[in-house]
């Protein structure tokens, strides 16, 4: 698996829509969409990326996403913001992110750490060319410094809590919502991994690949809850498949555990 460096300029594409994008992340647990790949045509399903924002401010550049590719590289029209007809002919790769973070109102991995780092400064950060391929000796470490970003902003509690803070309102351009990672890990111990709705396992399905891999859902969304309250990782959460889990949210207010499983037993006697 190859890391690739997907890159975004706000000067040449306005993500006008990015905090309602991000809390839909929060909500399913993975964003899709497509991302421009430069001339790269070696890119592949299943490599990884991870997004920096550049441009000419100041401030607010660095790292804000990452993910992994999901299908090969293709021609499409390219579009430069603000203008009525395409360009010419880009290549684009469909990607999904995992995490995507917002710049101007939360901590993101900044170009000043990536050139500064012994080992990370070897990698030119400020370039304008999507689809460059990180080095491999550059990518354990850049891994690292994401993932301690990602502990700062969700840290982990002691194992012997009963009941999780969560809900903790922060204002963007839209309310999103804190989650507890240490509820959602209580919730899939005890559940198990498997969807609760369909029993579809990820381990049964792709092996050691997908072993303990599963969404959690609120059973009250805490979009309708609009405040700070303590979930109880047993009584509150549920794993679901992604599938359940992209229809239970697909109608608001959201289907019901008794409504979805309506659904599956009325589609399976067809």
């Amino acid at each position: 698996m190859a890391t690739y460096l997907l890159t975004w300029n706000p000067l040449r594409f306005d993500w006008t829509d990015i905090a309602e994008e991000i809390a839909e992340l929060q909500e399913i647990g993975w964003l899709d969409g497509r991302w421009s790949c430069g001339n790269n045509k070696s890119i592949q399903p299943g490599d990884r990326f991870y997004l920096i924002r550049l441009g000419n401010q100041v401030f607010n550049k660095g790292i804000v996403g990452s993910g992994y590719i999901i299908s090969k590289y293709y021609e499409a029209p390219h579009w430069v913001d603000g203008d009525e007809r395409p360009t010419g002919p880009a290549l684009y790769v469909d990607v999904r992110f995992d995490t995507l973070l917002d710049a101007e109102v939360e901590k993101i991995l900044e170009i000043e750490e990536l050139k500064s780092d012994p080992i990370l400064m070897q990698m030119h950060w400020s370039t304008q060319r999507s689809g460059v391929r990180i080095q491999d000796n550059i990518v354990e470490e850049l891994q690292r410094r994401w993932s301690d970003l990602q502990t700062v902003r969700h840290p982990v509690f002691p194992l012997e809590d009963t009941v999780f803070s969560e809900g903790q309102v922060k204002q963007v351009q839209l309310t999103t919502h804190e989650r507890n990672a240490v509820a959602r890990q209580i919730c899939i111990e005890h559940y198990g991994a498997a969807c609760i709705l369909c029993g579809f396992d990820f381990g049964d399905c792709y092996g050691p690949a997908g072993e303990g891999y599963i969404h959690v859902h609120h059973i009250t969304p805490l979009s309708e809850i609009k405040e700070e309250y303590y979930v109880n990782p047993i009584n509150d959460l549920v794993p679901v498949c992604p599938n359940c889990h992209a229809i239970i949210h697909r109608r608001l207010p959201c289907y019901s555990l008794q409504e979805m499983r309506l659904i599956l037993n009325h589609e399976h006697r067809h």
